[in-house]
């Protein structure tokens, strides 16, 4: 191996980051599989496109600083001929580019226009200056005249890199997209060729691939310093990717932290090649740097390894620290970890990782001052015990976790792999793979936060994390989800990383699937900590898939990509997303229909207090969760979702009708406030009312019929808008005093063509209380996501009083071709003790047509006794009593009693197990348990084993833990093992992690364990 000093040391030629083993990995993967085989062609055959244009074209493929860039060619207007309709056709970015084929002309999508008229290769080729840099002053401006539309003026979408005017004023950048997405960002773009290039090389080992890949990385090299975004305003109609900071270098901060990914990596990949001396490629490079006066000679290979290492990877860091490359958790810190471990300055890189994980700097003077890249206390604080970062919507979430893979990736690299190994964090663990946890019926992913799309099929499950989580850990579990979600071989479609050896993973993977078996369905579940509960039925059984569920989330909605949608509920059946919520907005900076409608209470299946969107809060506090055979049920409260409430609390109970039909009891109940709206909307489809009759309101929105679509009318000047959304709901219907029973009834389409042929499929909800009024409006999803419907139809039920106190009680009843339910009604339930307790209980008859009656009742007060329809006994929070000619099956859920015409089907000595937390397990640990002590007595402990752990805390965020497994201890205690749920809750000092951590319990708290008790008739 050939060596050459370097800052006094000595550096073998070889790869550090694509090891010997990744390489004969993707090998043996090309040898045995379709997918990686294609891989390869598609790099090749694009390497050698690129190869074939020549060394020249290859040389000229970066752009330098004076040529603008944007991702939007007029964010608002879209297409100067047909306006935004090309959103709705092909999204955001749908303008049609391609590097070869058209070079520097964008086709409209929707129109078919192409954009700019004018040559803008040759004037770009024009103004090349004696330094191989464009400059618009020396360019030649006869070439900034239309030439591909004759009928039209002159100079009619004529573009000089900043853009056309129209007679209006609007400006369209047809150059500054090109150069973005083009030259630099896409898989389309001049610069994507390097990735071709680096995985042919890679695949082949044939050196003119990595030549060519030098000839671009070094050019790039020439120009990376000099690039700077900030100098192009977004009003002047440039738009960086940058988080509205201002700052990058060719794109913007975030989306220039992926770009230098690749090309450090890039680097990585063709080092090997830099060993040879007095090569065509260096010859070439030499007589460029001669011509434009350069100041790397390039003369040798050292010399190109000098000009990449100093003018890429030596900036990096300084870029960093001024915020010109700085993204999502994750992003940035990969990015200067994988320069880190490549670049020759030995003290610089170790400078550099200690940085990535010191906490983050504090603000002064209105600068953030970086001591750290935060890693560790993003880990700790800001991941929760369920392995979700803090951006509530699971596509950010993936990117943390994306982000922070590839920075372990590059860790592993590290000579000291001790010092930085993530696999050894716990958080990180969790971290690594949490997605699959959100799952519904196998192929939804809940569009929670900016995330996804309004009701489409589609999971967001990284393949790739989840083999690395398995072949890492060793859960057998995982080998279970990836068959059940991926299969056991690896598909295309997956996205497998190639750098695996997915040989050892089948063989790995089929021992655990032979001892454990296959999964037809992923059981209920309750992230308490991310604040997602999940109720699931049915299975994959064959052909048949009888799969069907619903999720309640109650997690974040105060960071940067949530939104204001604690206890939003969605509902699954028969193949389809049947209440969706609208997902991914418009945009996500300076949109107000992001902030006024999307984002925004009223646009979510939830309750709206004082016609304005909730306070922020962390996640909700849990009471209980049941997922029995008989009986699911999820039970939440939100205690700070509004300040002007004392009671904001959900209760969803699901019971099954057969083996593929499923109905649900919702109890919602807010005390607090003047206003309350129940906001509930269903999947594209007309809505028709049964029970109530709406009239037409003339004009206007639901804020009133004076006030126009999308003027907000609340908003109070200067600040963050903060109103009630409510002029985004159009064509509205009322009804004033609507009799108790009234029901909605939603004929669901296929928007996303799940089924071959037509399904009458429908989405029904009863109201079984009384409410003021109610409406029916249209609601707009986001219209650059192709595919989106046009609208769905919102169902709002309002009441209004002084100290109001509402239980909105719905029945929501999903079915295809024909009701299984008769009929449903609240029935009386009263306290023995003679109390009120028309707000804190509810019992409702459901009648089937088969004959089955189910009663379904809650109360807030489990301790004391209820007389339900005269003839039903309860103490208990939850009940199902079911039965036909004679009793079938009674359910209570932290309850001692059910009694049925003075028959006793369930009589316990305890509803719940009570106690105190003794102690915990302190450290970041894979392997926590809780020592307690019970204050109840005469039970036996192993049936606290899968039931949850409620821990009275300060409520900031909750402590409800699933319990594993139990066992006796000395003094009569007991020790709980709740798994990988830590009880950390994050740093004590984030600027001194010495001081250790803060937890979500402390010793001394009062604990509770709801047990479930069956009765079932044989």
């Amino acid at each position: 191996m050939v060596t050459f000093e370097v800052d006094g040391h000595k550096r073998q030629k070889k790869n550090k980051y694509y090891t010997e083993e990744k390489i004969e990995a993707a090998i043996k993967n090309i040898s045995k599989y379709d997918w990686a085989r294609n891989k390869l062609e598609r790099a090749v055959k694009r390497a050698d496109l690129i190869i074939s244009a020549g060394s020249e074209r290859i040389w000229e493929i970066p752009t330098t600083q004076k040529l603008p860039r944007s991702y939007a060619v007029n964010q608002e207007k879209g297409c100067p001929v047909c306006g935004t309709g090309l959103y709705a056709t092909c999204g955001q970015y749908g303008w049609i580019l391609d590097y070869f084929d058209k070079p520097w002309k964008l086709q409209c999508p929707n129109c078919g226009f192409i954009f700019p008229s004018n040559d803008f290769e040759s004037y770009y080729r024009s103004g090349i200056d004696e330094n191989g840099n464009f400059d618009p002053l020396k360019a030649d401006k006869s070439f900034l005249k239309n030439v591909l539309y004759p009928d039209k003026p002159d100079n009619w979408m004529v573009d000089d890199g900043f853009g056309w005017v129209s007679e209006n004023g609007d400006r369209f950048v047809f150059a500054a997209y090109y150069n973005m997405f083009g030259i630099w960002f896409s898989d389309k773009s001049g610069v994507s060729c390097l990735q071709d290039l680096k995985e042919a090389y890679l695949f082949t080992g044939i050196n003119k691939y990595a030549h060519a890949g030098l000839i671009l990385l070094d050019r790039i090299a020439d120009v990376y310093p000099d690039l700077d975004t900030s100098v192009y305003r977004i009003k002047d109609g440039f738009r960086m990717c940058d988080g509205l900071s201002g700052k990058g270098k060719i794109t913007g901060s975030i989306w220039d932290a992926i770009i230098v990914w690749d090309l450090v990596c890039a680097y990585d990949a063709f080092y090997p090649e830099l060993s040879e001396e007095g090569g065509k490629y260096i010859e070439f490079l030499k007589e460029k740097a001669s011509r434009y006066h350069l100041s790397n000679r390039k003369a040798t290979a050292e010399n190109i390894m000098e000009n990449i290492e100093n003018r890429i990877i030596g900036c990096v860091f300084d870029d960093v620290l001024a915020g010109k490359i700085r993204g999502n958790t994750g992003l940035h810190q990969s990015a200067l970890a994988i320069a880190a471990v490549l670049t020759d300055d030995r003290k610089a890189g170790k400078q550099w990782l200690d940085w990535i994980f010191r906490s983050a700097g504090i603000v002064k003077n209105g600068d953030k001052i970086n001591r750290g890249g935060n890693i560790l206390n993003a880990l700790v604080s800001d991941v929760d015990r369920d392995g979700f970062g803090n951006e509530s919507g699971p596509g950010y979430n993936q990117v943390w976790a994306d982000n922070i893979y590839k920075l372990a990736g590059a860790l592993e690299a590290c000579d000291n792999q001790a010092e930085h190994n993530l696999y050894r964090n716990p958080r990180f663990a969790k971290l690594l793979a949490p997605e699959y946890q959100l799952n519904m019926c196998s192929k939804f992913t809940p569009p929670i936060g900016d995330s996804g799309v309004t009701g489409a099929p589609g999971i967001m499950v990284s393949y790739p994390r989840l083999v690395k989580r398995y072949l890492k850990y060793r859960e057998p579990h995982i080998a279970r989800i990836i068959d059940y979600l991926f299969g056991s071989r690896p598909i295309e479609n997956a996205a497998p990383d190639i750098f695996v050896d997915y040989e050892k993973l089948e063989e790995s993977m089929k021992k655990d699937l032979d001892r454990y078996g296959k999964l037809k369905c992923l059981e209920s579940s309750n992230l308490t900590g991310y604040g997602f509960t999940a109720l699931r039925e049915g299975e994959i059984n064959g052909l048949n898939d009888s799969q069907r569920g619903m999720w309640m989330y109650y997690g974040r909605n105060c960071t940067a990509h949530s939104h204001s949608d604690t206890l939003n509920i969605d509902i699954y059946a028969y193949g389809i997303d049947l209440a969706p919520d609208l997902g991914y907005p418009e945009y996500t900076a300076d949109c107000p229909d992001r902030e006024e409608w999307t984002n925004n209470t009223i646009s979510h299946n939830t309750v709206v207090v004082n016609c304005r969107r909730q306070d922020h809060s962390f996640v909700g506090i849990p009471y209980h969760f049941e997922d029995s055979k008989l009986i699911k049920l999820t039970d939440v409260e939100a205690p700070f979702a509004y300040c002007d409430t004392k009671l904001y609390r959900r209760s969803v109970i699901m019971v099954n009708v057969d083996s593929e039909n499923t109905y649900y009891i919702d109890i919602f109940r807010v005390r607090g406030g003047y206003d309350h709206h129940y906001s509930f909307h269903a999947a594209e489809g007309g809505a028709a009312v049964n029970g109530a009759h709406l009239v037409k309101q003339q004009g206007g929105t639901y804020a009133g019929a004076c006030v126009p679509y999308m003027q907000p009318y609340d908003r109070v000047p200067g600040e963050l808008y903060n109103g009630s959304g409510f002029h985004y709901l159009n064509h509205v219907e009322r009804c004033d005093k609507p009799h108790e029973g009234f029901s909605v009834d939603w004929r669901i389409k296929d928007t996303w063509g799940v089924h071959k042929e037509e399904q009458d499929i429908h989405l029904r909800l009863t109201m079984l209380c009384s409410v003021d009024d109610i409406a029916l409006a249209d609601g707009q999803p986001p219209r650059n996501k192709p595919g989106n419907p046009e609208k769905l139809r919102y169902f709002i039920a309002h009441r209004n009083g002084k100290n109001l106190e509402s239980k909105f009680v719905t029945l929501i009843e999903p079915y295809k071709e024909s009701r299984k339910i008769q009929y449903a009604q609240r029935v009386e339930i009263i306290a023995e003790d003679g109390m009120d307790c028309s707000f804190s209980s509810a019992a409702v008859k459901v009648v089937l047509k088969g004959g089955r009656t189910d009663y379904i009742i809650n109360t807030l007060d489990p301790d004391k006794k209820y007389i339900i329809d005269g003839r039903i006994e309860l103490k208990g929070a939850f009940a199902v009593y079911s039965e036909a000619d004679r009793p079938l099956t009674g359910f209570v859920s932290d309850g001692s009693l059910l009694r049925v015409d003075g028959i006793d089907l369930i009589k316990k000595e305890l509803g719940c197990v009570k106690g105190r937390l003794f102690d915990f397990t302190k450290d970041l640990s894979f392997e926590n348990y809780l020592t307690v002590s019970f204050e109840t007595k005469g039970f036996d402990i192993s049936m606290l084993t899968g039931r949850y752990l409620y821990i009275e805390n300060d409520k900031k965020r909750n402590a409800v833990y699933l319990i594993k497994a139990v066992k006796e201890a000395e003094d009569n205690t007991f020790i709980l093992d709740i798994g990988d749920a830590s009880m950390v809750r994050g740093f004590a000092n984030v600027n001194d992690f010495s001081e250790g951590y803060i937890y979500d319990v402390s010793s001394g708290a009062a604990i509770t364990v709801p047990l479930e008790w069956t009765w079932k008739c044989i």
